[in-house]
């Protein structure tokens, strides 16, 4: 437990980060994510393919609210400090969904549809993110949608600690290319 309370510092720390430093800091931001998938990578296997996959999602559908006007932010682009984010946060993610396995699911999926509309609603505070829409039903879109992100998340990194360096077929049987 005290291993995942510093993984969520750290993330907390890059959020932080990339909100306050926003374009001033989006470079210094880009190389802590960098540094952090890099050296978690070397310390532990990491699917980064299924990282790469969650900030893809993420990316897409922070592009999909700043084309149809749910949020806008200081250029007309998405900031290149927000794709770090949300690779920092897919970073996170593969820890967090197995660590919280053993909850209900549904609690689960409150919980993270909230923070993740919760995150973009302190964004707003912070002066990173302008809505479109009232914060009312700025926020209730988002968590709609971090409703719909959070069955992904528990679907890509749910069984992320049985299949991580598995070698054995549950039999006991080595795992051969043949058998994947």
């Amino acid at each position: 437990m005290r291993h995942f309370l510093l993984i969520s510092l750290w993330f907390e720390f890059i959020w932080l980060l990339a909100v306050l430093g926003q374009e001033r800091m989006e470079w210094v931001t880009v190389g802590v994510v960098t540094a952090t998938l890099a050296l978690t990578a070397l310390r532990r296997p990491v699917a980064l393919e299924r990282v790469i996959l969650v900030a893809a999602c993420g990316i897409a559908l922070d592009y999909a609210n700043l084309h149809v006007g749910l949020f806008s932010f200081t250029y007309l682009h998405l900031p290149i400090w927000l794709m770090g984010l949300w690779f920092a946060f897919a970073w996170f993610a593969s820890f967090a969904v197995p660590a919280v396995n053993h909850l209900p699911r549904w609690l689960v999926l409150i919980c993270t549809a909230l923070g993740g509309a919760l995150s973009y609603w302190a964004g707003y505070r912070f002066g990173a993110v302008q809505f479109g829409l009232s914060v009312f039903w700025s926020v209730l879109a988002l968590f709609l949608e971090w409703l719909l992100l959070s069955l992904l998340l528990m679907k890509v990194f749910r069984n992320e600690n049985i299949t991580r360096n598995r070698s054995t077929l549950p039999d006991g049987r080595p795992l051969g290319r043949d058998r994947e």
